[in-house]
């Protein structure tokens, strides 16, 4: 496939987006990482930086010295294998390292940024909970103390290509600095504040069904190993790996669009490679067999919801689900996660009650929700969605934070619904605690739950009613 053909179809989503133009494919980026980059916080943000730069912007320039691979289930050296997923990720990108001229419009920096650095600059830096990223300004502060949780570092990530994608279909911001802590999901200016976050452990999840392994899906298996999370997995997807899914996801390169190989599949290989055991099942989620008095992989004590499609909303709470999550972008540039406690809090149809009555099937990272009942029929196959390369990485991040956060400490209640948009800088977290109830599905199923939820592994949360704001 030549050049021109395989960017005309990795990037029909990007181009679907609102505020996008052609800027952005003419854009040369050199990324320098300033610090140690031995240090897994730094490995993790370059990493992850990198694999999404690759999949909008097509020439790169590294900058930065080596050492051995310290990221899950690698061996190796850092950038050997770097270069070898940026090439699997678009195998036309015209990435140099370490070059000896270069030229770019705009840089990246891993770290703090050289104080006489000529031309305009995103650097990033992140810790712990905390992530950081400035335009233009050289210096980014942070009293957190050593951490190797990489929620920070890989959010920050995200935050970098946002403003450099911006930044490159003429976006530009006056210079800032900013600091977002994904422990409080609160944006300060200019610093970051001590964590008051706890010290996490090992988080055990249960039997985890991951529904929908698309842009936001795919991106969380990619996250999986560089957190502590454990957990008997379900992969659940009917859909196969085509061109234009590689623009979205860390995951899928644009080998697996050749083969068009099922996204479980993929999910299931790569899981599998650094030590995660998971099942793959590649059909519709209403054909599973659930079996609410098991406790196996039947039944679930978490349910994932990253698909939109085939009335999945409906049929995950027609199954009186446990913990559920869902997140979900839109093409205005928006990311949106929700969770829902049995008996506490707004169930998956309750955020969309207005839609209860009819068969709801939002396509996924379109934003634009459907009109009617005759959404049910069956789609046409050349329809495509959008969703920024940055937009999926996020969502998976805020998921995962907000996993932690629920299932890993003690205070479970913080808010249930998060929402945040990445087309100005000017981005804040908008969160809301919401009721159960709302809708004529989970009004009714007190009785059910239970009977049916002190199965599951966090049945606990519902009886914490006293507890809730």
């Amino acid at each position: 496939m030549n050049p021109e053909t395989w960017y005309d179809l990795r990037d029909l989503r990007t181009d679907s987006c609102e505020f996008v133009n052609d800027g952005y494919k003419a854009a040369e980026v050199a990324v320098f990482v300033s610090e140690d980059i031995a240090d897994i916080r730094v490995q993790a943000m370059c990493r992850v930086s990198m694999l999404m730069l690759a999949r909008w912007c097509r020439r790169i320039s590294l900058f930065s010295s080596d050492a051995a691979s310290r990221l899950p289930g690698e061996n190796g050296t850092f950038l050997e294998l770097l270069t070898s997923m940026v090439h699997a990720s678009d195998p036309q990108c015209q990435l140099v390292v370490n070059p000896s001229n270069w030229s770019a419009k705009a840089s990246l920096f891993v770290g703090s940024a050289d104080e006489d650095h000529a031309g305009d600059f995103v650097a990033i830096n992140g810790v712990g909970w905390s992530a950081g990223v400035t335009y233009n300004q050289p210096f980014l502060s942070s009293s957190g103390a050593a951490n190797d949780l990489l929620v920070g570092p890989c959010f920050a990530a995200c935050l970098g290509n946002a403003e450099l994608f911006r930044y490159f279909t003429g976006r530009r911001p006056r210079p800032y600095a900013k600091w977002y802590s994904l422990w409080e999901n609160e944006v300060y200016d200019g610093y970051c504040p001590p964590s008051k976050a706890p010290t996490i452990g090992e988080v055990n999840l249960g039997r985890v069904h991951l529904v929908g392994c698309g842009s936001i899906g795919s991106s969380f298996a990619y996250f999986l190993p560089y957190f502590p999370l454990r957990g008997e997995w379900l992969l659940v997807d009917p859909d196969k790996v085509e061109g234009q899914n590689t623009s979205s996801s860390l995951l899928f390169t644009a080998k697996h669009a050749r083969r068009s190989i099922g996204k479980t599949l993929c999910l299931k290989e790569y899981l599998h490679a650094v030590g995660i055991q998971v099942q793959a099942f590649e059909d519709e989620y209403s054909r599973w067999a659930y079996d609410h008095e098991k406790r196996d992989l039947h039944s679930a004590d978490v349910i994932l919801c990253f698909a939109n499609e085939h009335n999945i909303w409906n049929t995950i709470q027609q199954l009186y689900p446990p913990v559920c999550f869902h997140a979900t972008t839109s093409k205005s540039w928006g990311l949106h996660i929700g969770r829902h406690i049995p008996l506490i809090e707004n169930c998956i149809m309750c955020t969309f009650k207005d839609l209860a009555a009819i068969v709801y099937v939002p396509r996924c990272a379109e934003g634009e929700l459907p009109g009617g009942p005759d959404n049910g029929s069956q789609k046409d196959k050349s329809e495509h969605t959008a969703i920024l390369p940055f937009l999926a990485p996020a969502a998976a991040i805020l998921t995962i934070s907000e996993l932690i956060k629920a299932l890993g400490t003690d205070q479970p209640f913080k808010d249930n619904t998060t929402e945040f948009n990445m087309s100005t800088f000017e981005g804040v977290f908008l969160g809301s605690f919401q009721r159960s109830g709302n809708c004529h599905i989970c009004s009714h199923q007190a009785p059910l739950y239970t009977e049916f939820g002190p199965v599951g592994a966090h049945w606990h949360l519902s009886q914490m009613t006293a507890s809730a704001p």
